[in-house]
């Protein structure tokens, strides 16, 4: 394997970096991280950074980015939320197809990125079945007909329902 050093970083203009885990653990910093970053920064690197959890919008990464003193800004992080949106545009979203919404299972960030990226959403934690209803029950619940596609993230109130909805 090979080793660092200043040679080798040099061939490199960009860096991608996950969050969770990597940036940080929880609501704790990695230690160095901050300086790691600054020194990179200073040197003219681009540092990006990477998120697949989608339940989070660009304000809660902010204070992480903060806790950790790594000086981020919103156009430096692309999470699953915007890839999500992103392929959803690809597959003409919201402007070329006969149902154009995306229901939403996930956290509240998920529906932040769709919205940002111009796509109408309904949001299952919104919806008046997303507790949990007798199974006979969800036949009865009515559907959006606008809605084209189905956008899961992480649920931390997950039910079977939302999914049936």
């Amino acid at each position: 394997m090979q080793r660092w050093t200043p040679a080798l970083l040099g061939r490199f203009d960009t860096l991608l970096f996950d969050c969770d885990g990597v940036l940080w653990t929880g609501d704790k910093a990695i230690p160095g991280v901050g300086t790691a970053i600054g020194k990179l920064l200073q040197m003219g690197k681009r540092c990006v950074y990477l998120s697949n959890n989608s339940g989070k919008d660009w304000e809660a990464y902010e204070k992480c980015f903060r806790r950790s003193e790594i000086d981020a800004k919103n156009q430096d992080l692309f999470t699953s939320g915007q890839a999500a949106a992103l392929y959803l545009q690809s597959e003409g979203f919201p402007a070329s197809v006969e149902r154009p919404k995306a229901f939403v299972i996930g956290g509240a960030g998920l529906c932040r990125a769709l919205e940002a990226a111009g796509i109408p959403t309904r949001w299952a934690e919104d919806d008046p079945g997303a507790g949990h209803l007798d199974p006979a029950a969800i036949d009865t619940l009515p559907l959006d007909p606008l809605v084209g596609a189905v956008v899961v993230g992480l649920d931390h109130h997950f039910t079977y329902t939302k999914c049936a909805v």
